[in-house]
């Protein structure tokens, strides 16, 4: 019995990680957009493949220190407005 209880608790805590992903993909778009970046010009300046950002956008994998520093800077959003877009997502 208290392994399935633990099995349910993964895989409520991995439900968690890809919204926590989602979240941060919208705001990731969201912050592009707001700066008239496309996808394309904003991975080039980035310094990141094409491909990655366009994960990172739909919430596959988990956006790294230096890539947000770099998208905050690369965007003029500031990390407060950062985090209000990905907490917007989770309504």
């Amino acid at each position: 019995m208290h392994k399935h209880t633990t099995i349910n608790l993964t895989i409520n805590k991995n439900n968690m990680n890809e919204q926590k992903n989602n979240n941060t993909g919208l705001a990731i778009k969201q912050a592009r957009s707001y700066a008239g970046l496309s996808r394309n010009a904003a991975a080039r300046r980035m310094d990141m493949s094409l491909a990655r950002l366009h994960a990172l956008e739909k919430g596959e994998g988990e956006l790294r220190f230096a890539e947000a520093v770099k998208l905050l800077a690369l965007t003029g959003v500031t990390y407060d407005e950062f985090v209000a877009m990905a907490m917007e997502g989770q309504h």
